[in-house]
């Protein structure tokens, strides 16, 4: 389970979970996009990359199937929301369908489909 989601009761669009952890998950990837919300206490982020360090008020962002495990330092409660970014990104294209010619450019104009592509591995933003 990465920070909080375990999809094991199939397909969901979109689901939120707050969990508090005290020991460290391993390695693994989801195949939805994930916005992790820290609430209390610091975590190690491993991925790829190497080790970033999140704490309170920070927001993880990362891609479907983005590869990470955590180390709480001490313990972390974070926040997390699983999406399915075909699912979220058809809901804004036909709420929005004025806006849009089609759904792809969903995608090219709006900044947090830009950050939550498939390819991000890690993105961190600071509280």
């Amino acid at each position: 389970m990465a920070l909080g989601i375990s999809r094991t009761f199939g397909f969901e669009p979109l689901m939120a979970r707050s969990r508090t952890f005290r020991t460290a998950g391993p390695i693994s990837a989801e195949d939805c996009a994930r916005l992790i919300f820290v609430r209390a206490g610091s975590v190690l982020l491993h991925n790829e990359l190497g080790v970033q360090q999140a704490n309170v008020g920070d927001v993880i962002i990362l891609g479907s199937n983005a590869m990470f495990g955590y180390e709480p330092e001490g313990f972390v409660t974070v926040t997390t929301i699983c999406l399915d970014l075909d699912y979220v990104i058809d809901q804004v294209f036909w709420q929005h369908a004025a806006k849009f010619t089609d759904r792809l450019g969903v995608r090219s104009k709006s900044w947090i489909f830009k950050k939550i592509s498939p390819d991000t591995l890690l993105f961190l933003v600071r509280g």
